[in-house]
């Protein structure tokens, strides 16, 4: 080659750094990052979540949930309307989260499909952990040990599944040559799908490793497909999420149906075993039972038939409710009293809808005359729960107009409905403002009124008129009185015995989930007082106080000062031969001489009777096995199942 050519030819070296070794540190970096990323958005979703389902936990807690159904509302219309709200609202937050991404661009998660995966991501997270989360809303008694469980369980599942299958997933890459890691890794992965809080993390998790790897083979210039939807990245996961969440949602219809309810009953003619009659059984209580059970109560518009409630515990057998037999015609009001734990609750929660009796039946006449469960005619009931089933952020006239809407009344009619209501328990006043801003006493007329919506031909009443002033307490009596006049049936409980005395034209005194008498309210004093009561008022004489309670007794055998209160001296008279005219005259011919100033005696009243009744009221500890004795804490078992 000549020194020409030469000069035209040669090698020329360039000498730059390789770009791969710092794409690769940065990708690194920018993975680990991203992974934070993703448990940081589990985590926040964790607590996003649990704060919308509280809602309807505090709706089953305050008796709301089941107001509404006994109002009208069907339990697959109440789910689906509260699955569809919480998922409305849980985009905005799932908005919010996309709007950072898209803005800040990061890699992992808006680079080509990955922005449409996470979307996809977040929504199938809220649909299938609404759903598992409605699931267990009965369990609950307190919002907030419901939001602390909820996030507690997503968090534990989310981090310790995702955890767990890292620490097998990066060992088996330390160990390329051992299958069982790799077998094992894969095996975690495909077990930990029924959990949505794996599939949301790792979902995520997923996304960030997928463009760390396309990034690493950019930078050598290979381009690699983006496989984000494929099953053996995240369509497996997505396929998971609205598997759990269709099945989850679907139980949770499944549970309030009719058709469970029926299995239930199916099932209890082999499990239920019927209380025996004792034979210390009172002469009125077994009257009341033979005439329902004959079929003179036909025309009554609540009957309750042979109705036992039973509890099985571990060790116990508890027996709430205990054979009970009773019809309540139209145009009375019933009162059933009784300690707490003698069965009241039970039976309302039987009368409700709320749980199902062990054995026996629940009868209710419709309009139309004929007899029917209770569960097929609930909208002929009006319901006064214990505790007030009002929502805080709620106006009065808000909560009138949304029970009218669910009762069916016409809209043309609601107003004028609603007003009349608001007039006739004197809550115009407060019609606008929120019930967290009313008192207890507004908050119980409140449930009064809704109770009264649409007519209804059975008034149930739980204690309507505590933490009333009196004056209140007595408009509301009167307005009760005028709903019986009405031909209206009304079963009351209350712990006042002054209201039982006012309304009530005949009721019950229940022990140990059965009932001990029954009657009107003369009938049962007449039958169970022992004795009478004598007020004196003395001039404020210690001797003449003395020489008082010795005449009482020297006349009255067994007579004991009851209650003493300045000069009012209280003392209880056993039953005598000449009775209270007997005492009357004795007190009158002597008033002069004992210094009385004036003096009343009267017959024993009810809370007396009552408290004679009360006393052998069995406790639920000491309880043995075999005892019919009833307790209230335990219906919360049926609270779980059916809610």
């Amino acid at each position: 080659m000549s020194k020409y050519d030469a000069a035209r030819h040669g090698i020329i070296m360039y000498s730059h750094p390789y770009p791969g070794v710092q794409d690769q540190e940065q990708a690194a970096i920018s993975s680990l990052i991203d992974i934070l990323v993703a448990l940081s958005i589990l985590m926040g979703y964790s607590v996003t979540t649990a704060s919308f389902v509280t809602y309807v936990v505090r709706e089953h807690q305050t008796k709301a949930k089941q107001l509404q159904h006994i109002s009208g509302i069907g339990v697959t219309c109440y789910w689906v309307t509260n699955f569809i709200y919480d998922m409305v609202f849980y985009l905005v937050p799932v908005a919010f989260s996309i709007g950072i991404i898209a803005i800040f661009k990061l890699p992992a998660f808006y680079s080509e499909n990955n922005l449409g995966a996470v979307s996809l991501l977040l929504l199938l997270f809220g649909y299938a952990t609404f759903s598992w989360m409605y699931l267990l809303a009965g369990l609950f008694h307190e919002t907030g040990m419901a939001f602390i469980t909820y996030v507690c369980v997503n968090l534990f599942f989310g981090i310790n599944s995702i955890v767990s299958l890292s620490v097998v997933y990066f060992l088996s890459k330390e160990k390329p040559n051992d299958p069982t890691l790799e077998l094992i890794s894969e095996t975690l992965k495909r077990i930990f799908l029924i959990f949505p809080q794996f599939c949301f993390g790792y979902g995520l998790i997923e996304l960030s490793q997928q463009q760390s790897v396309l990034d690493f083979l950019k930078a050598y210039g290979v381009e690699y497909p983006n496989e984000t939807f494929e099953m053996n990245k995240l369509g497996a996961m997505f396929v998971a999420l609205v598997s759990q969440g269709t099945m989850f949602f679907s139980l949770r219809l499944l549970i309030n149906e009719s058709l469970i309810k029926k299995l239930r009953l199916f099932f209890r003619k082999f499990n239920s075993s019927h209380v025996r009659e004792t034979i210390d059984e009172d002469e009125d209580v077994r009257a009341e039972r033979l005439r329902v059970e004959s079929g003179a109560a036909e025309f009554d518009l609540v009957q309750l038939y042979c109705l036992t409630k039973t509890y099985q515990l571990i060790h116990k057998k508890i027996i709430a409710v205990n054979n009970i037999s009773i019809g309540i015609p139209a145009g009375e009001c019933f009162g059933l009293l009784g300690v707490n734990g003698a069965g009241k609750t039970t039976i309302f929660k039987m009368l409700t809808g709320d749980i199902i009796p062990s054995s026996g039946n629940i009868l209710i006449r419709n309009k139309t005359g004929s007899l029917g469960h209770v569960d097929s005619h609930s909208s002929l009931v009006g319901y006064c729960p214990q505790e007030d089933a009002l929502d805080d952020l709620v106006t009065v006239e808000e909560h009138l107009y949304f029970y009218a809407r669910v009762h069916g009344i016409p809209e043309k009619d609601i107003k004028e409905t609603v007003h009349k209501l608001l007039r006739r328990l004197h809550l115009m006043p407060f019609k606008d403002r929120a019930t967290s801003m009313c008192s207890y006493g507004t908050k119980r007329k409140l449930s009064t009124a809704l109770a009264l919506i649409g007519k209804p031909s059975i008034l149930l009443l739980d204690e309507p008129s505590s933490g009333m002033d009196p004056k209140s307490k007595r408009h509301l009596w009167k307005i009760i009185s005028e709903e019986v006049q009405n031909k209206c049936s009304v079963i009351l409980t209350s712990h006042s015995m002054e209201e039982c005395e006012a309304l009530c034209t005949r009721l019950a005194i229940m022990v140990n989930g059965k009932f001990q008498c029954i009657g009107s309210l003369q009938h049962i004093k007449s039958r169970f007082g022992r004795g009478f009561t004598v007020k004196v008022h003395l001039k404020n004489n210690k001797v003449t106080m003395e020489t008082l309670t010795k005449f009482m007794q020297l006349h009255f055998p067994k007579t004991y000062l009851k209650d003493q209160h300045l000069s009012m001296l209280e003392y209880h008279v056993p039953v005598t031969a000449g009775g209270v005219a007997n005492i009357f005259d004795l007190l009158e011919t002597n008033k002069t001489a004992l210094n009385i100033t004036n003096f009343l005696v009267s017959q024993t009243t009810l809370e007396e009777v009552f408290i004679n009744f009360a006393k052998d009221q069995k406790s639920y500890e000491t309880a043995d096995t075999s005892s019919q004795c009833s307790t209230i804490s335990v219906d919360s078992q049926d609270d779980q199942m059916e809610s």
